[in-house]
């Protein structure tokens, strides 16, 4: 009767362990998953991107696109990438972008309102006219408003 109750304690504490290792436990270091891309669905990427905070708290976002760039005319605008970073956040986890805005052709330029004692990142990335298509991401700039 023992030596069952042990096996039994045993097979328990294994499939626990089983059940910890295989859903994994952790602040999500992967990152969300993305669809893979061909490389000829790439247009060109944007560059430059720049920014500054207002005085009323503003996040003032530009950039530039290639004009004379192959595919530059099937170009539709450009989606706005953010990652918000409290001051508690870990070193080591990655930052989650999300898309906060679209902005269309020919426009280059972003505003929006921002939180104080926040750091914030942000890339961008142009779309074409079909909208399979679309570049790499440009730099990643930080904007912190203190």
């Amino acid at each position: 009767m023992k030596r069952i109750r042990y096996m039994l304690r045993f097979l328990w504490a294994m499939a626990a362990m089983g059940i910890f290792l295989f859903h994994g436990y952790g602040c999500g270091k992967e990152g969300a998953p993305l669809p893979p891309l061909e490389t000829t669905q790439f247009l060109p990427a944007p560059f430059g991107l720049s920014g500054v905070i207002d005085d009323g708290g503003q996040a003032r976002l530009q950039w530039k696109y290639p004009d004379t760039a192959k595919g530059s005319k099937e170009v539709k605008g450009f989606h706005i990438f953010a990652a918000l970073v409290p001051p508690d956040h870990c070193t080591d986890c990655p930052m989650v972008f999300t898309k906060t805005a679209s902005v269309f052709m020919p426009r280059m330029k972003f505003t929006m309102d921002i939180q104080k004692e926040m750091k914030y990142l942000f890339k961008i990335r142009a779309f074409g006219v079909d909208e399979g298509r679309v570049s790499e991401y440009s730099n990643t700039i930080i904007l912190n408003h203190e």
